[in-house]
């Protein structure tokens, strides 16, 4: 009598998810792997720019200063500092194209 009381109370934690949750489930779950690798991605993408490029790309994309902020801010001229971006920008869509990530990605 114990042992059939005992194995009730340890399947009554098992809780059954209904299949109309199994399709939810499945997307969180792809959702969560897609930004686990995009997230890795992008350090390893980081890594093939210099620390300039590094730097004009966080002014640019992370703290959103405009190319006449990012001039002044790195005492460079305001053309360097665009053609810094730009190569900076070829240089990880190159790796990404090698990391076999598409724009849908990100």
């Amino acid at each position: 009598m114990n042992c059939a009381v005992d194995h009730i109370r340890k399947n009554s934690k098992v809780v059954q998810i209904g299949t109309e949750y199994l399709e939810n489930v499945e997307e969180i779950t792809e959702s969560y792997e897609r930004e686990v690798l995009l997230g890795t991605s992008l350090e390893e993408l980081m890594e093939v720019l210099d620390s300039e490029e590094k730097n004009v790309i966080l002014l640019k994309y992370y703290y959103e200063y405009s190319f006449q902020e990012m001039s002044e801010i790195l005492k460079r001229p305001l053309g360097t500092v665009k053609s810094v971006l730009y190569r900076a920008l070829k240089k990880l869509k190159e790796k990404a194209k090698e990391v076999h990530l598409d724009e849908t990605d990100y």
